[in-house]
């Protein structure tokens, strides 16, 4: 009987666990000086770091449309207003994880930004359903959309 009990009691705190976690995990935190943005290219043995000094932390939930042409999602207007989290957002350094794996991490950009970048960028847009994010290779007339596998192996249903 202990042992169907104790048996029970892990499978209902897995399910419990496993559905508190995300898959996509795209964490935000400041820069240490703004006019650096190379201090956005972190390696993993500093994700744990960044993450708990995550200001928004943004996952599959919270994206109501994904269009894996443009590597771009669009954040729910009910969680993610505006105004509010465009100033949050810009001059900020982002970390995707996805299954708890470092994908990539850039500076975030206004999709009107001149500043130049040849990192991972990840840019903002207002749109008409809401906050739009389009993950490119830099800020530059060349960037190309990234990370579409990736991110699509995720927000397909989106």
């Amino acid at each position: 009987m202990k042992t169907v009990l104790l048996g029970v009691i892990l499978f209902v705190s897995n399910a419990l666990y496993s559905a508190q976690t995300h898959r996509m995990e795209l964490l935000i935190a400041d820069m240490l000086e703004m006019k650096d943005v190379q201090q956005c290219a972190v390696s993993s043995e500093y994700l744990g770091l960044m993450m708990a000094n995550a200001s928004v932390k943004i996952s599959e939930n919270d994206v109501i449309a994904w269009n894996p042409t443009e590597s771009r999602l669009t954040l729910n207007p009910l969680k993610f207003s505006k105004n509010e989290v465009i100033k949050r957002l810009q001059g900020h350094c982002f970390y995707l994880r996805i299954d708890g794996k470092l994908i990539t991490s850039g500076p975030i950009l206004s999709q009107y930004s001149a500043r130049l970048s040849k990192l991972p960028t990840m840019k903002v847009y207002s749109s008409a359903k809401g906050l739009d994010l389009q993950l490119v290779s830099g800020n530059s007339t060349n960037a190309k959309p990234i990370q579409n596998k990736s991110l699509d192996s995720v927000l397909r249903q989106r």
